[in-house]
Order: structure tokens, then sequence, then C-alpha cells
């Protein structure tokens, strides 16, 4: 029990830190689009695809880490 509570902990830390990685690059390439200091459409277009792909990246990972953790190393018998 201890050790689960303890590989859990790992998983919520390592997806918190990674969801935060996610957020500031979206962040940092969104953020001109939204003040509108980019007059150039195309650029505008890129920046939000780029941030749009970063948050998929991230869902996707997220996803396949938690699978791997929740049922290889939480269900494995002891």
């Amino acid at each position: 029990m201890k050790r689960n509570l303890i590989y859990l902990v790992w998983l919520l830390t390592i997806v918190w830190l990674m969801f935060l990685a996610a957020s500031s690059i979206v962040g940092i390439v969104i953020l001109p689009v939204l003040e509108g200091s980019d007059r150039n459409v195309f650029l505008s277009m890129a920046r939000t695809i780029v941030g749009i792909g970063v948050f998929v990246v991230w869902v996707v990972f997220w996803h396949n880490i938690a699978d791997f953790w929740l049922y290889k190393v939480l269900l494995r018998r002891e």
C-alpha cells in the first residue's frame, strides 16, 4: 500500500511538471498572437498550430505514461 502511494505521488509529480512545461511553452508561443503584436497572418497561424501541437503532445505523453504507470507499476505483482 505504501509503495503504491509513493508511486502515485511520483506519477502526479511528473505529470504536474510536464503540465507546467507545456503551459509555459504554449504561453510563450501563443501570447504574441493574443496580444496582436504579430501582423503577419501566416506567423500567427503557425504559432497557434504549434501551441495546439504542444498541447496534443502533452496529452498523448500523459496518457501513455499514465497507462504505463497505472498498469505496469501499480498493478505489478509482488
